[in-house]
């Protein structure tokens, strides 16, 4: 973090060095408050979107497995805060919804393709944190990075799967995932995010921006529990008879493990600043008055004094009254 920090200082005083060369104001960036909204989507990411475990043998074959999914659906997100010129304050609050709906088998002793039942986990998560920005223009476009810290609060719903075949008349439970005994968690998280923005006008930008999350501690805890497959009467295929011959005597399974959820989300959306962009000078003292040329000749009764005509010189506010020569000269 303390690399990134003297990355962005080393970067504005270049900006603004730049700047100077090229003869325009410092505060090129914009000043002042801003909002952001936006929307997309989201991806999990790492061993958050994946997990699988497995029971092995002494040769290592695999005598049951299973691999469980997580899958993104779609992030809302919305930013204030203020620019100091390139760099800035910001704070973000956001929604992201993701659910637990894939799972598979494993065996190397029996086919695990077996017809499924699977009641969806819901994972629905918002956050809000604050950070710094910071903000590179080069004519209408500009780009942002940014980084945030805060809280993210969690609420799921259990997932469950279930054999479904033919010949059950109800679905068999196998195996059921809950993140948080009573679906609701909350953990701190940081992030880091980049935007590209076009300026649509002095106020308005169009922008998309990816952000990239993870979450801090240990993560969510999370119990899987079930029925650990067994091929009872030997025919290399999972059916209602090797849930019926096993009977009472099933073998059941329960893990704890934890999980940081980590997610990519991309979106578009739209800024608007309160305060419009300074307008570019160039540098020097400023000037005010009419500039006027006045012959090389003037008589002597005028009190303007001789100038060169090819050097224009500052008029300022008053009243100038001119003689003509020509007429004295006749009377």
């Amino acid at each position: 973090m303390r690399k990134l920090v003297l990355v962005l200082f080393l970067l504005a005083i270049v900006k603004m060095e730049a700047q100077q060369n090229l003869g325009i104001e410092k505060s090129d960036s914009r000043r002042g408050f801003f909002v952001s909204l936006s929307g997309g989507l989201t991806s999990p990411t790492g061993n958050y979107k994946t997990y699988s475990d497995s029971v092995t043998n002494a040769d290592g074959q695999i005598l049951f497995g299973a691999t469980e999914k997580i899958n993104g659906k779609s992030q809302f997100n919305l930013d204030a805060g203020y620019r100091f010129g390139a760099f800035g304050l910001g704070f973000s609050i956001g929604y992201f919804s993701h659910e637990l709906s894939d799972l598979t088998f494993q065996s190397d002793l029996f086919n695990a393709d077996f017809p499924l039942l699977k009641n969806v986990g819901s994972i629905d998560g918002t956050y809000y944190g604050t950070g710094p920005d910071y903000t590179y223009s080069f004519g209408k476009f500009s780009t942002t990075a940014s980084a945030r810290i805060g809280l993210m609060n969690f609420s799921t719903d259990t997932f469950t799967g279930s054999y479904n075949g033919s010949d059950t008349d109800a679905p068999i439970e196998i195996i059921r995932t809950e993140f948080a005994s009573d679906g609701k968690t909350s953990l701190g998280y940081s992030s880091v995010g980049l935007k590209l923005s076009y300026d649509i006008s002095k106020q308005l930008s169009l922008f998309t921006k990816t952000d990239y999350f993870i979450t801090l501690s240990d993560g969510l805890k999370v119990t899987d529990n079930g029925v650990v497959l067994n091929d009872i009467n030997k025919d290399q295929l999972i059916t209602a008879a090797d849930f019926d011959f096993a009977g009472p005597g099933l073998e059941r399974f329960e893990n704890e493990r934890f999980t940081k959820p980590k997610m990519v989300n991309v979106g578009f959306g739209l800024t608007y600043n309160f305060d419009a962009p300074k307008t570019r000078v160039r540098n020097g003292p400023k000037q005010t008055g009419k500039e006027i040329k006045v012959a090389k000749s003037v008589d002597s009764h005028s009190k303007m004094p001789p100038r060169d005509i090819d050097k224009p010189f500052l008029m300022q506010k008053g009243t100038v009254v001119f003689t003509n020569p020509s007429k004295k000269d006749n009377k």
